[in-house]
């Protein structure tokens, strides 16, 4: 019999990386495996282990109900196998989205399950676009509602039209579809046509975007804008309050990021691109933001198992009989990748006792740390090996990438090997040069050399500005045809972003 494991319901609140509580993100590092909603959003994956297994089984509108029925008996089976089993939905798990039935199929079926509370995207969407659902002089009291309900139920249907009749604010979550329908009724219980609406979609993200309408227009008005869901719709005189608050709006579009010393942020006005990985999201955007920016992530590739599976398990067959001298680690990914192999083959790091681990930079060597595993040396260019006379030194790193190093690297070393652990492939979806969030930008921002590669590959649209982590980063771009505008003197994210914002400053507005 496996060790019992168990189910942890986590609530992953409105999509910005911030609004994850201390708990959600203690369950997340403790997963095994993460079962995710569509409405999850992806600032999950930041904090999940390299080798949590993830598996989307978000419901889309038109699918039948036992997809319910299938996902809370992979709960159980997942959890009985013994692994730590995290079910991650969007916003609260007990507000609208079925996590209560989760849990009581958990509870029948005597599995241990938890549950970690999120931010409801009925609380934080009108409060990040600056809507107040109680104010002094306005009714004491707000009503959250779903604009979606079951055909099926018989039971217990929503009363527009004495929703009508009562004052304060209404918030319709999943109502986007049927907003034509549920206006008509409001106003036929005594709402005016003139009601102020508001429709906040991806609340909280880079991709937030407020429609304003009235009650008797709403539903013209957000087929027109193309109101895209998830959204969160607000009725009543408390939306007329957010015109108060459009000077600081900025804030409360990124409430993760804590606004440092001047009010005056120089990256004002500045849309920016945030080319990134699909499985490991960083704090650039948050960074540009922080300086004012409309930052978003573009994920433009994805890392997938090498092609050829001999040459990782030959390497873990070396690591076992202890044959291997020193192992160079060229970046993060190459890290993750590596550990994931190592764990996928029934090992841990425990097989890298007694070799020589050589990051190749500070942020290798950090990253190296986050798994346990401290580096003997950070040397960019050679091995100082820990076997006198052996000189061999194999380099672990993704298909394709660091050749140059290599090369390098055999001037000093005896012998090198070349493990390639990864690869990079596209990301799904793919990003599209037709993607209106890509129009109008004033700069991109590359924080390594395989996505100013991949970006390139995309034929995704240049900017009149672009900004390179580093040297190297902006050689691959000048390899592209790509001259970097930006490039820091020392290469990371804060550096990075001050070199843009003196940039910015000396240039003024966004051209």
């Amino acid at each position: 019999m496996n060790a019992p494991g168990r189910v942890i319901l986590i609530g992953a609140g409105p999509g910005a990386p911030g609004l994850l509580t201390v708990a959600a993100l203690d369950a997340l590092r403790e997963a095994d495996i993460v079962l995710f909603d569509r409405l999850a959003g992806s600032a999950f994956r930041r904090f999940v282990r390299p080798t949590t297994e993830l598996v989307d089984v978000g419901k889309q509108p038109g699918r039948s109900q036992p997809v319910q029925d299938e996902i809370s008996r992979r709960l159980v089976e997942e959890a009985r196998a013994g692994r730590v089993v995290a079910r991650v939905k969007g916003g609260n798990p007990f507000v609208f989205g079925r996590g209560f039935e989760e849990v009581r199929h958990c509870v029948e079926s005597c599995v241990p399950v938890h549950v970690v509370p999120g931010v409801s995207s009925a609380i934080a969407a009108p409060t990040a676009a600056g809507v107040p659902l109680t104010h002094r002089g306005l009714a004491p009291l707000f009503t959250v509602v779903s604009g979606h309900e079951d055909p099926a139920k018989s039971r217990h249907p929503v009363d527009w039209e004495m929703l009508g009749r009562l004052e304060g604010a209404i918030v319709v979550l999943m109502g986007v579809g049927t907003v034509g329908a549920y206006s008509a009724r409001l106003i036929a219980g005594g709402r005016s046509p003139d009601t102020p609406v508001a429709a906040i979609s991806h609340a909280t993200t880079d991709r937030q975007a407020v429609v304003r309408a009235t009650l008797g227009d709403a539903a013209e008005v957000f087929s027109r804008e193309a109101v895209e869901s998830p959204a969160v719709i607000v009725v009543g005189e408390h939306v007329a309050l957010m015109d108060d608050m459009v000077p600081a709006l900025g804030d409360l579009l990124a409430p993760e990021v804590m606004r440092r010393g001047s009010s005056a942020r120089r990256l004002s006005g500045w849309r920016i691109a945030v080319p990134r990985s699909l499985e490991r999201q960083s704090s650039l955007s948050l960074l540009l933001r922080a300086e004012g920016a409309l930052a978003f992530d573009v994920p433009v590739l994805s890392f997938g198992p090498p092609e050829e599976r001999d040459p990782t398990q030959a390497l873990v067959g070396a690591l076992r009989g202890q044959a291997v001298p020193s192992v160079v680690l060229t970046s993060t990914v190459a890290v993750d990748m590596l550990v994931r192999t190592l764990v996928e083959a029934g090992d841990d790091i425990r097989l890298l006792a007694g070799v020589e681990v050589v990051a190749r930079s500070s942020e290798v060597a950090a990253h190296l740390r986050r798994h346990g595993i401290v580096a003997d040396s950070v040397e960019p260019n050679r091995v100082q090996s820990a076997h006198p006379g052996s000189g061999t030194a194999i380099v672990v790193r993704l298909a394709g990438e660091d050749d140059d190093y290599v090369e390098s690297l055999r001037q000093s070393v005896a012998a090198v090997e070349v493990v390639d652990v990864g690869r990079g492939v596209p990301p799904v979806p793919v990003p599209s040069p037709e993607d209106g969030r890509l129009a109008g930008l004033d700069a991109v921002t590359f924080s390594s050399s395989r996505t100013v590669r991949a970006w390139v590959d995309l034929r995704l649209p240049i900017p009149p500005v672009v900004a390179c982590i580093g040297a190297r980063t902006a050689a691959a771009a000048s390899e592209a045809g790509i001259e970097p505008d930006v490039v820091p003197r020392e290469p990371g994210l804060p550096q990075l972003v001050e070199s843009l914002a003196v940039f910015a400053a000396g240039r003024g507005s966004p051209a």
